[in-house]
């Protein structure tokens, strides 16, 4: 009950989807804050020097203002830096305002030094290391020779009660950043090994779907040099050529739109696309395909619309059904493809579905088809060619829509990809007259 409460409210103070330096970051500085709110109570609470005081409240002003520009303005990178400076300033003045070597502010040095190892660079850390080194001799230098700079306590009780209670505020602040680290550097290792993995195995099957169409090509290339061969030998040998040219085409496009796609280099610019074209054109295109291997392509329209007009981005939904379609034909030998819509309910979204007669997908690969360079077993890379990147890219670009994807297949029975996405449909169409067939539906 009380995790439900406090999760949500985490989740808006410290975001999950921003990177984990800027995520450590901001807790590093909501720390802060806390701890500049106790120890200016605790300072308060017990008469000490009202500079102390004073000091400690800026403290945490000036650590939520930081937290505003990171958060909301999205300045990690000056706030990092910002924070580093205004570190070695805050802690110089809390040596002069706090006892000097006899008060917290040594400890509070070395657990910042700590947590200095998860925000500085790499590259700066020995610099800022030496520069650390420096400044706490030079702290110890200045309260040797001129110890009336340090202010002290007005009895050794509260010098033991301030030590005490920044060791132990410390102590309990540093042990969730110290598990939270140690938890997403394990992570980010085990992320790291696994997409190392799958990089060599798809350089691996890459090097091989490239290498047979350019095989194919080069050595069909060559024959047609040869003037004994007939018309129909030559047409044979240009519609082998343009096949694996199609094929290498696909594979290059492929990783080409993965690599746009992890930019974020795609725009979505919403057109007014007819479904009933948009899907007839999408059957004309894949039909000579589908009928060098016998198979059936079929549109249904389930959304009891005639001639539905929706409002999204043309070129990627045919982009997702042209890895869809493709996988279809692909991975069935006999039977149909169905190519469809259907709207949900209270006609707020619209499924689309890709459905064949094919080999299916095992319960064991379903689970990890949407990852990259994936295409099930090995049994399944021999037979057919694929960088396994289509379903990868499918995904992606439904999430671009603001949709989802999900499929539903059986081994040897067939598989039906579905995905949905919000429905948008011109101002100038009757809204009732959809929501009410949806209804109906």
């Amino acid at each position: 009950m009380l995790n439900n409460i406090l999760h949500p409210l985490y989740l808006k103070v410290i975001p999950e989807n921003i990177h984990f330096r800027n995520r450590f970051v901001l807790k590093t500085i909501v720390l802060g804050c806390l701890l500049g709110i106790v120890a200016t109570t605790f300072n308060f609470t017990f008469q000490l020097d009202y500079k102390l005081t004073l000091f400690t409240g800026s403290i945490t002003v000036f650590f939520g203002w930081l937290y505003w520009i990171a958060r909301y303005k999205n300045k990690y990178l000056f706030v990092r830096k910002l924070f580093s400076v205004f570190l070695f300033l805050t802690l110089n003045g809390l040596w002069l305002l706090n006892g000097g070597s006899q008060g917290p502010t040594l400890i509070i040095f070395q657990a910042i030094f700590a947590l200095g190892l998860f925000i500085i660079p790499a590259r700066n850390f020995l610099t800022i290391s030496i520069i650390f080194a420096l400044n706490i001799t030079g702290l110890f230098v200045l309260e040797h020779f001129a110890p009336e700079l340090i202010i002290g306590y007005n009895s050794d009780l509260d010098r033991l009660l301030d030590i005490y209670h920044i060791a132990i505020i410390l102590f309990l602040s540093e042990i969730p950043l110290i598990y939270y680290v140690n938890k997403n550097y394990k992570t980010e290792q085990l992320k790291a090994e696994k997409s190392e993995q799958i990089k060599s195995a798809f350089l691996a099957n890459m090097s091989h779907e490239i290498r047979t169409p350019m095989n194919v090509l080069l050595g069909f290339s060559e024959l047609l040099r040869d003037n004994d061969i007939n018309r129909e030998e030559k047409n044979q040998y240009l519609d082998i050529i343009q096949q694996n040219g199609n094929v290498l085409l696909r594979i290059i496009d492929n990783v080409l739109d993965l690599s746009k796609l992890d930019a974020k280099a795609i725009p979505v610019k919403e057109n007014t696309i007819k479904l009933e074209k948009f899907f007839n054109d999408l059957k004309m295109a894949y039909s000579h395909q589908a009928e060098t291997k016998q198979l059936l392509i079929k549109v249904e329209n389930k959304s009891f619309m005639n001639d539905l007009t929706i409002i999204c981005d043309e070129s990627i939904l045919l982009q997702i059904f042209n890895n869809l379609v493709n996988n279809a034909i692909k991975f069935t030998n006999k039977g149909s493809i169905t190519l469809g819509y259907l709207l949900n309910e209270n006609g707020s979204k619209i499924q689309f579905f890709v459905k064949d007669t094919g080999i299916g997908i095992s319960t064991s690969i379903l689970p990890h088809v949407f990852e990259r360079f994936r295409q099930g077993d090995e049994r399944l890379k021999r037979e057919f060619s694929g960088a396994g990147l289509g379903l990868t890219i499918s995904k992606a670009m439904v999430e671009l829509l603001g949709g989802k994807i999900w499929i539903k297949t059986a081994e040897n029975l067939g598989t039906t990809v579905y995905f949905s996405i919000d429905l948008k449909i011109p101002k100038q169409l009757d809204n009732k007259q959809v929501f009410t067939s949806a209804m109906a539906f």
